[in-house]
């Protein structure tokens, strides 16, 4: 139960009340929080919401206005806005819009939904790290129930495609939504998508329906060119990727495109990659399967599927989690949804998992002393790609690079069995990140005032720049 106590009092506006009532109509998978500097506050049934399934009391309920004009509210603090928005977002899957302004003059700022997180991700994540993957999913039924997908990572900035032939009860298509677990899925309207909706429906996915015209492939190359990142030596041409081939899945990647509007934010230009997913690679599983053999969560329960501290795991994902890292835990979740066919991949996981459980120092030495400092590189690199990481940032960063180096040299300390594979699968791809990221090392170590920052202050040094020496010394 969320503490309710050292609440603000809401201004008793009039005029806001008027505004809120002139408001459009939303459904009520949306809710609308008011961003008034120190706190934010909620409103109606979505105040009755708040005090109902996050505060579990009704007394956080106050009247704002008087006589027949009256508004329920609540008040949330910044860590309680974080938390309910998180739980609104990924756990119940509802869509939030976020207001700012004064009396009666307030105005939409940003806007967010399960598989989009984009414009909030700095709000509602500014004191955790996001553990599991967030993304949208898009697909168009052709003929003879060919269904075309396509599966955007706004946060890892990846774009997933697949085109298959599907039965009646779209089995394959539950399948890729289990291994993919997307948090939202955009369809067009038509009596066609509605046996697919059963499937949405059992996963208890936020379903959005986009236009037809939407999910059209005319415009996907040109799209593809400003977005993707291509390797070196690659022909720049999207036109020349095999993935284009794939009408109906290039069809519902333009959609989504469009419905995440990436193309509004210069920032996402040549930072995204394209591949094919192959979901026959892993086994087949539906919703019943997979809650039958508990791997993970769904709705309610979804907000523990990660975690072990509520008393007993109550789920694999739960059990086994004991990561260090942000980005090991999502890594852990596409696992366990992602059950390998391939012999010989599954040896070689099987192998590098052995080599952990029978060397205890080994084991211990990289969990307590390295991945306990490493960052989530994922969520600095996007920081850094959208020009909105600091100082602080840039630090946290540095402290990871600095550790890949003593990591791969304690990798490299085992001899024994297996030793070939930790070479191939963990101690080649560090050294390759390690040698990549050395100018940035060194940048930070140039600019940053390293012996201010270990003491929580994240300043420019001084012999950086000649005006700030001038300015030191005048200090």
């Amino acid at each position: 139960m969320a503490s309710s106590a050292n609440v603000p009092e809401i201004p008793q506006d009039q005029g806001f009340i008027s505004f809120y009532g002139n408001l459009p109509e939303k459904h009520a998978t949306t809710l609308r929080f008011f961003d008034r500097g120190e706190y934010f506050t909620l409103h109606g049934q979505d105040a009755l919401l708040a005090s109902r399934d996050y505060f579990k009391t009704h007394s956080v309920v106050k009247m704002l206005g008087y006589g027949v004009k009256k508004l329920e509210s609540v008040v949330l603090n910044k860590s309680h806005f974080e938390n309910f928005a998180r739980e609104v977002l990924l756990v119940k899957h509802y869509c939030i819009e976020i207001y700012s302004g004064s009396k009666s003059d307030w105005s939409l700022q940003y806007q967010a939904s399960p598989g989009n997180l984009t414009q909030v991700e700095d709000l509602i994540f500014g004191s955790t790290d996001i553990t599991s993957q967030v993304g949208i999913l898009a697909f168009k039924i052709g003929t003879e129930n060919q269904v075309g997908c396509s599966y955007i990572d706004t946060y890892a900035r990846k774009f997933l495609v697949a085109q298959f032939a599907d039965n009646d009860a779209f089995s394959n298509l539950e399948s890729l939504i289990v291994q993919l677990s997307p948090k939202e899925v955009l369809i067009p309207p038509g009596d066609a998508y509605v046996p697919a909706k059963v499937v949405l429906n059992r996963h208890g996915l936020l379903v959005n329906e986009s236009k037809k015209a939407e999910f059209s492939s005319a415009e996907t190359v040109r799209l593809l060119n400003r977005l993707l990142r291509f390797k070196k030596g690659q022909q720049e041409s999207a036109a020349a990727l095999p993935e284009v081939d794939l009408e109906h899945s290039m069809a519902a990647l333009a959609a989504l495109v469009k419905h995440l509007d990436l193309m509004a934010d210069e920032t996402n230009f040549g930072q995204y990659t394209l591949l094919s997913f192959d979901f026959t690679q892993y086994m087949r599983l539906d919703s019943a399967a997979s809650a039958a053999l508990h791997l993970t969560s769904y709705g309610s329960e979804s907000s523990i599927m990660l975690t072990a501290k509520s008393g007993a795991p109550r789920t694999i994902a739960a059990l086994l989690n004991k990561c260090r890292t942000s980005g090991g835990q999502r890594l852990l979740a596409q696992w366990i949804k992602q059950p390998l066919t391939d012999k010989n991949r599954i040896e070689r996981r099987l192998d590098i998992v052995e080599t952990f459980v029978n060397n205890v120092q080994l084991r211990q030495t990289i969990t307590e002393d390295h991945l306990r400092r490493m960052p989530d590189y994922q969520r600095l690199a996007k920081k850094l790609q959208k020009a909105k990481a600091n100082l602080q940032d840039l630090f946290k960063l540095y402290l990871g690079l600095v550790r890949l180096p003593v990591l791969v040299d304690c990798l490299l300390e085992h001899e024994g069995e297996h030793s070939a594979v930790i070479l191939a699968v963990l101690i080649q791809p560090l050294r390759n990140a390690n040698e990549k990221l050395v100018k940035l090392k060194e940048l930070v170590e140039t600019t940053i005032d390293l012996k201010q920052a270990d003491q929580g202050e994240f300043i420019i040094k001084a012999d950086f720049d000649d005006q700030l020496g001038a300015k030191k010394r005048i200090g």
